[in-house]
């Protein structure tokens, strides 16, 4: 265990540090118990960390779960009249000094410390921070008491192909329930057509709208043409794909002719699904679900956009599709944006989430709603 002073702040990803700065202040001396699950660079947070503790007053100090007795460790430094920053690293699930039972022990310890204030035994603004590793279950740990509720907040600080990966692992095993050697993001050939949902499977061999897939793409449960597909297919198939441009506020309406639609059409290379309108334009959708960015490579970087836009009929529209939580798609969409021209009516941009939600709330049926909030979202959008 350490007590460390302000010294040169090791580089942290923008994102990352603006995140954890947010998350720190906000909680720092109203909750008692902070979880920070990582993905690497935890020299990094612990430097942030103790950066912004001290800006705050607080004083740091620093053990590993590694530990024999933390309860011994740490007493002579709690007792102080200036609130502490306990950092406390190492917390994973194959460790045995970091079981959930030995963790809850050391939490239960440091809420009774505070209860004790009155005693000058350890200030009432001293906050515990665990450092969890990625395959530590936090969220459930954080559950087991309704304490946690109102004395703990926890931050996944782990970036969004980790959390992809991490979730696909669990959606590969527990509901798939393959448990085959290979990548937790990867099927066995004879488990690909599980890529699908069970509406896509149905109608594979009968509809003009399911063209085929490449093996490679079939086989990734990231694949970006697959869930299209599975995004758009169902609402095709129920005669209920203007609810999407409802949602969009896209007034255009849809073709009469929709021959020309394409689930699994390309630009540059690139996957998008075609959609032709009523006015005579066409609709090219970007679904992209781990990517960092729309058309990578497609263009010169900075040209991306305009050049997009100057091959594209001037009514056409192009809308942007991305997880909430994958913030590198999040900026290439402003980016995309601010390209075209913010209130040009040629780009809309918008998270799966907010679409999910907005085209739900227009009409009621149970089937879409099941469909969307359960099948797709724990697919996609459980990270």
């Amino acid at each position: 265990m350490e007590n460390h002073q302000a010294g040169t702040a090791l580089i942290m990803p923008r994102d990352t540090t603006a995140v954890l700065e947010s998350f720190l202040l906000r909680n720092l001396g109203r909750k008692r118990i902070l979880f920070l699950r990582h993905g690497g660079n935890t020299e990094g947070i612990r430097e942030q960390l103790m950066l912004l503790g001290q800006s705050r007053g607080f004083a740091y100090v620093y053990a590993s779960a590694e530990e024999t007795d933390l309860r011994k460790a740490l007493p002579p430094l709690l007792r102080d009249k200036f609130p502490q920053l306990v950092v406390l690293e190492g917390i994973r699930k194959s460790s045995e000094s970091s079981s959930w039972e030995k963790i809850h022990g050391l939490c239960r310890w440091i809420l009774e410390l505070v209860e004790e204030e009155a005693k000058a035994f350890l200030h009432g603004d001293t906050t515990l921070v665990l450092l969890a590793d990625e395959d530590f279950p936090l969220t459930e740990f954080s559950r087991q008491s309704l304490t946690w509720a109102t004395e703990a907040a926890l931050l996944d600080l782990r970036d969004f192909q980790q959390r992809v990966e991490a979730r696909l692992a669990v959606y590969r095993k527990k509901i798939l329930g393959i448990d085959a050697p290979g990548s937790a993001g990867q099927l066995p050939e004879k488990h690909q057509l599980r890529n699908y949902s069970m509406e896509v499977r149905d109608d594979l061999q009968s509809s003009p709208y399911l063209m085929d897939i490449t093996q490679e793409e079939l086989s990734s449960l990231k694949s970006p043409r697959v869930m299209a597909v599975n995004f758009f297919y169902p609402l095709l198939r129920r005669h209920a794909l203007e609810r999407f441009f409802q949602a969009l506020g896209v007034s255009a309406g849809l073709s009469e002719n929709l021959e020309s639609l394409e689930l699994d059409g390309e630009y540059a290379g690139q996957p998008v699904v075609k959609i032709p309108l009523g006015d005579g334009s066409c609709a090219w959708i970007f679904c992209r679900y781990a990517e960092e960015d729309f058309l990578p490579g497609a263009f010169p970087n900075e040209k991306v956009w305009e050049t997009l836009r100057g091959t594209l009929h001037s009514q056409d529209r192009i809308i942007l599709l991305y997880p909430r939580g994958n913030t590198a798609l999040q900026q290439a969409a402003r980016q995309a944006e601010v390209s075209m021209g913010k209130d040009s009516p040629m780009i809309l941009a918008m998270s799966w989430e907010e679409l999910i939600l907005r085209m739900l709330s227009l009409k009621r049926d149970n089937r879409l709603a099941y469909y969307y909030k359960e099948w797709f979202s724990i697919k996609y959008l459980r990270y």
